[in-house]
């Protein structure tokens, strides 16, 4: 039955089912061209249901049997939203409506033909049976689909009330349907819609007006309607009437007001337009269905996709407390907040749309972009969004294409929106681009295509912008920057890199988010394979201590491709090593040989002078010698050794040239000093540095260690030859012993005469052949003197026995020729002297010696000493030079030797002297060595 509280029927000139039951049929003529009992078409015609224009009439279809409703009224210009609804409606599925059967335009009539209702509105149903849970899925279920197939063809019902959906009982619960399809509108309108608003079931968004802005927002319209009818059967009557605790059928106009107030927040106060919260005791379930449904927000309503989630269990967000007059974006039939529109187009899924929505033109009203900008609200968000969308042209970036640009753009603006621009999660693509987030899209299948974004995304301005936004984010943007993008920036100018090399860009940038412990790892695995790489500036990199990090990958990259930059293995590298260090080695051996043969020579120059000037110098010695001495021997002897002594050192000289450097002219004797200098600046090494001898051989030594340390096996040559001089050192002590022996020879041999004509000092004879003289030892200088007025002839020699100056003689001169020689004493036996026998030996031998001169005589002399048998004759050695015991030895003879005479003893050569029988020298010349008082014998 009709509600009371019904609104007046509009102007629509066909009114919303349901018509109230027919009387019986009248037999009275209408005046109308279909009649009961007349058939039209494939319709039976029955009774008149109400009365006026339109007319109603039940039917029957005469092929199904099934009832029918015959709707005819005349052609208006008001029909066409009708013949429009027809139209859009015709593929709608029948199930739980009441269908739109057929249409007809004849004799300026319009005929429609819908399925008959059921006999029960919900209204009615609502009186009897009490909603529970169950009934209202099943009421959202079998309704929400047939809203969602009137909005998707673009049309929306606008009278939802309890009296237009029928209840069919069933066995397995009831069935519900919705009517009044053929008075729904279509929203695609040029102009303002006509709707009549009834405030119990119309939502907020159209309280107080007669003329509605047509487009999709009406579908919300429905959804409301809806809430309010499920309200209405949960509660047993309407929210007004709840809260007011009255009868809706008194007063139904004022009541139709506090409608309206409620509808603008008015009534009661506190509470929203839905009125949910006047409900107590709701199920969870059917509690957040209404609270969905009944938001005051057209744009937070719940729709089609939210029903459907709720049908199904699934967690859906209500939106009732927004504000009445509270906007959202809305994209394919869904409403955002702005940050659930940018969390929406941050999803892998949705991020092509999102681009779309931030990058169309101006004139499209749809995108969220323009949404920001028309609303006030929204202002500042939208200054900010300009301000980074409008870094697209930023100079970083001119080499890269549009499509990176902006899809980098779109994760910084997705930022911006989310919260309303306060700091947040920096997404690409629905992942967080944290060092994980960024990791996984470097190794990821698609990386070689990205590779464009991910040099926009490391562009120091663009950093700069997220730095704003999520400092996490930039830092690591900043460490895979100092990583990746340095490392192929100095790439491409090194021309190691091309610049449109997208995998070798992937794969840098894939090594840029290794962990730093990896990196070295595969650093520290190339230096055990690898010595070092011929390609410049690389080569620093491969052998620094720590490069930093962009170096690293640099080092990584190419040494994964190690023929293509020239990587040079250990082994090869010894090699290398090795045969430049034997160039150097070889190049600094010849120039330390130069130059230490140089000052080798110039540092003995009585043996290696130029032959034009030692030859002339040895002859003129060796001729000083033989005339100071009358000697021929020592001065030939003087002149082959010094003339064996360079021949030596030439052949020496020669076979280390040969050795130290072959590549010079062989050795000559012409040569000298002076060729060292000049084939020492003809080797020097460019990085010689210096002339110091001590240096340059230790960093000879330094370079043939460095040799010998390398690693080969075998080795492809010898290490460089070491100059080595102590030959040649040898030959210059010899020959400097040689001019020394002569020097001596010269002073210890040399004759002379008295100053005033006397007779001159005799020079000591020499020994026989194959006995070698002694060295001379000390004693008292010899001169020639005069001897004082009055003294005997003779020669004298002039002491200083440390009691000052004196003259000693005359003395004897010593004259034993050497061809005075006497005949060989056997010696019958050599035992060892006793104190005794000693003594008188040196005793024996002074006296024997002073009738001669203290100097000059080089002999050995045998004196006679006692051995305590008389008829043995012992002799004991006396050196006269020494004035000492030659041997410890006495020697027992049968026969003295001859004396005065070159004598063989054993295996010495002596001269036998007897204690001479003269009177002691006089006062005036005082022995200086006066002998002990003899013992008895």
């Amino acid at each position: 039955m009709a509600d009371p509280l019904d609104p007046p029927p509009g102007p629509d000139p066909f009114p919303v089912d349901p018509a109230p039951e027919a009387g019986p049929a009248s037999v009275e003529p209408t005046g109308s061209r279909f009649h009961p009992g007349q058939r039209w078409r494939a319709f039976q015609i029955g009774e008149s249901i109400g009365n006026g224009t339109p007319e109603r009439f039940r039917a029957v279809d005469i092929g199904s049997m099934e009832p029918v409703i015959l709707t005819v009224g005349p052609l208006t210009s008001t029909l066409e939203l009708r013949r429009q609804v027809w139209v859009l409606l015709q593929d709608l599925p029948r199930d739980n409506v009441l269908a739109l059967l057929e249409d007809a335009e004849e004799e300026g009539l319009r005929i429609e033909v819908t399925a008959a209702p059921p006999l029960q509105d919900l209204r009615d149903w609502l009186v009897e049976h009490p909603a529970d849970k169950a009934t209202v899925e099943r009421l959202v279920r079998q309704l929400a689909p047939v809203l969602s197939g009137l909005h998707s063809r673009g049309v929306a019902h606008l009278n939802i009330r309890p009296e237009t959906i029928y209840v069919t009982p069933g066995l397995d619960g009831p069935t519900f349907s919705l009517g009044g399809l053929p008075e729904a509108v279509p929203v695609a309108q040029d102009q303002l819609i006509d709707a009549t608003v009834d405030p119990f079931y119309a939502p907020p968004e159209a309280a107080g007006l007669f003329r509605h802005e047509p487009g999709a927002g009406l579908f919300a319209w429905d959804w409301w309607s809806l809430g309010r009818v499920i309200q209405e059967y949960v509660q047993g009557r309407h929210i007004i009437g709840h809260h007011l605790t009255r009868d809706l059928s008194r007063t139904a106009a004022e009541l139709s007001q506090r409608a309206e107030a409620m509808l603008f927040e008015r009534e009661p106060a506190g509470v929203r337009a839905g009125g949910v919260e006047l409900m107590k005791g709701l199920d969870p379930s059917v509690e957040q269905l209404l609270r969905g449904l009944l938001t005051a927000s057209r744009d937070g309503r719940w729709k089609a996709a939210e029903v459907e989630s709720w049908s199904h269990g699934r967690p859906v967000r209500d939106r009732y407390s927004l504000p009445r007059n509270a906007r959202l974006f809305t994209w394919r039939g869904q409403a955002y907040s702005i940050a659930e529109a940018a969390d929406y187009f941050a999803q892998e899924s949705n991020w092509d749309e999102g681009e779309a929505n931030l990058f169309s033109p101006p004139t499209d009203k749809t995108t969220l972009l323009s949404f920001i900008r028309n609303e006030r609200v929204h202002s500042a968000l939208a200054e900010r969004l300009e301000a980074v969308l409008a870094k697209s042209d930023l100079p970083a970036w001119q080499d890269l294409p549009v499509s990176a640009r902006r899809t980098a753009l779109a994760a910084a603006a997705w930022c911006v929106c989310a919260d309303n621009g306060t700091p947040a999660s920096l997404r690409l693509k629905g992942r967080r681009l944290d060092w994980i987030g960024i990791q996984s899209w470097v190794n990821s299948d698609a990386a070689v295509e990205l590779t464009p974004l991910f040099h926009a995304l490391t562009a120091q301005p663009y950093i700069d912008l997220v730095e704003t936004l999520d400092g996490e984010a930039a830092r690591s943007l900043s460490l895979l920057a100092q990583g990746a993008r340095e490392a192929i920036a100095h790439g491409v100018r090194e021309g190691w890199i091309k610049a449109d090399d997208h995998a070798v860009h992937a794969g840098i940038f894939r090594l840029a988010v290794q962990p730093a412990r990896d990196l070295e790892a595969r650093w520290h695995d190339l230096q055990r394979r690898y010595a070092t790489t011929r390609t410049p500036v690389l080569s620093g990199y491969f052998n620094a201590p720590k490069p930093e990090r962009w170096k690293l990958l640099l080092v990584i990259h190419t040494g994964d491709h190690a023929a293509e930059f020239l990587y040079v293995s250990h082994a090869e590298r010894n090699l290398e090593r090795y045969t430049e260090l034997g160039r150097q080695g070889h190049q600094l051996a010849a120039f330390v040989f130069w130059l230490g043969l140089r000052r080798t020579l110039a540092a003995a120059p009585w043996l290696f002078l130029p032959w034009w000037l030692i030859a002339p110098a040895w002859v003129a010695f060796a001729a000083i010698m033989y005339f100071r001495t009358h000697d021929t021997l020592v001065p030939l002897v003087a002149l082959a050794g010094m003339l064996a002594l360079r021949a030596l050192a030439q052949v020496h000289i020669a076979r280390l040239v040969r050795r130290c450097d072959p590549d010079a002219r062989p050795w000559t004797w012409a040569d000298h000093a002076g060729r060292g200098k000049a084939e020492a600046a003809r080797v020097r090494p460019s990085d010689a540095g210096t002339n110091d001898l001590a240096s340059l051989v230790a960093r000879f030594h330094a370079l043939v260690r460095e040799m010998a340390d390398l690693p080969l096996d075998p080795r492809p040559g010898p290490l460089p030859p070491q100059p080595r001089f102590a030959g040649l050192w040898g030959s210059a002590a010899a020959g400097l012993l040689v001019v020394l022996f002569g020097l001596v020879h010269l002073v210890t041999s040399g004759g002379g005469s008295d100053s005033d004509g006397g007779t001159a000092l005799a020079a000591p004879s020499a020994p026989p052949a194959g006995e070698k003289a002694p060295p001379p030892g000390p004693g008292a200088r010899i001169a020639s003197v005069t001897p004082p007025p009055g003294s005997a002839p003779g020669v004298y020699e002039e002491i200083n026995d440390g009691f000052g100056r004196r003259l000693r003689g005359p003395l004897l001169a010593w004259e034993v020729p050497p061809g005075r020689v006497g005949r060989p004493v056997v010696v019958q036996r050599q035992m060892p002297a006793s104190v005794d026998q000693r003594a008188l030996a040196v005793i024996h031998g002074k006296r024997a010696l002073r009738p001669f001169p203290s100097t000059g005589i080089d002999a050995v002399i045998a004196v006679r000493v006692p051995t305590g048998a008389a008829e043995e004759i012992g002799l004991m050695l006396f050196d006269a030079r020494l004035r000492a015991l030659a041997d410890p030895d006495v020697r027992v003879v049968d026969v003295p030797p001859d004396p005065l005479a070159w004598t063989r003893l054993g295996d010495r050569t002596v001269v036998f002297l007897e204690v001479p029988a003269v009177e002691p020298p006089p006062p005036s010349l005082p022995d200086p060595d006066p002998l002990p008082e003899l013992p008895p014998h």
